[in-house]
């Protein structure tokens, strides 16, 4: 019996060794992306690569264009990563996607029982988030300072108002967040109080010559 056990263990032993080396050979042959590798929720074990390409194409894809809910001081919009000017960087991913011929023997089976996280390059445009934010909230003050203003043949002093401003970063940590998973959650857009920088003060110390030469 004990001679019949060892046996059986030598075999399937024996077995799960060729079944691993036939498919080390297989993925290397083919250069396929090792097992157990993900991007977001999207699983890319044993893709090739242009098997890779188009599933980042329609995946990533799909993300930027599905809309999800901002928020900005009680207000709420429907916009969409794309909206934000965020764009697909499909080179950037496959450079850090693991194909077996770029890794050794060793790292591919390491790999492959460990599991791989692959993150999305979305770059980040600052100017497109101030501008959506803008247009898809103008109610919200923004930063003013003091001006002159023409009121009929006169001009007057307009005090100088305090404003808001977007904080971005903490939006952009959020939407980087998302992106580990792939999945869209309610954002809010946090802001910034924005003191004036020029006040009436200032304009009346040189009222006299700003208003001499006032188009």
């Amino acid at each position: 019996m004990k001679a019949f056990l060892g046996f059986l263990i030598t075999f399937v032993s024996v077995v799960l060794l060729l079944s691993a080396t036939l498919a080390l050979d297989l993925f290397k042959r083919k250069d396929l992306v090792i097992a157990r590798t993900v991007l977001g929720n999207l699983s890319l074990g044993g893709m090739s690569r242009d098997e890779v390409r188009a599933a980042i194409r329609t995946r990533l894809q799909t993300f930027l264009d599905e809309p999800f809910s901002l928020g900005a001081r009680g207000e709420v919009q429907l916009v969409t990563l794309k909206d934000f000017g965020f764009r697909v960087s499909e080179a950037a991913i496959l450079d850090d996607i693991p194909f077996a011929n770029n890794i050794s023997n060793a790292e591919l089976v390491l790999w492959s029982i460990a599991g791989q996280r692959v993150m999305p390059h979305i770059p980040v445009a600052k100017p497109e988030l101030l501008r959506v934010i803008e247009e898809k909230f103008p109610n919200i003050p923004q930063a003013k300072n003091a001006y002159f203003s023409p009121d009929g043949k006169k001009r007057k002093i307009v005090e100088a108002q305090s404003g808001v401003t977007p904080n971005l970063e903490p939006l952009i940590r959020e939407i980087k967040q998302q992106l580990v998973f792939l999945e869209h959650q309610p954002l809010v857009v946090e802001f910034l109080e924005s003191p004036p920088t020029l006040f009436a003060t200032d304009l009346q110390k040189y009222e006299t010559i700003i208003l001499n030469n006032f188009p």
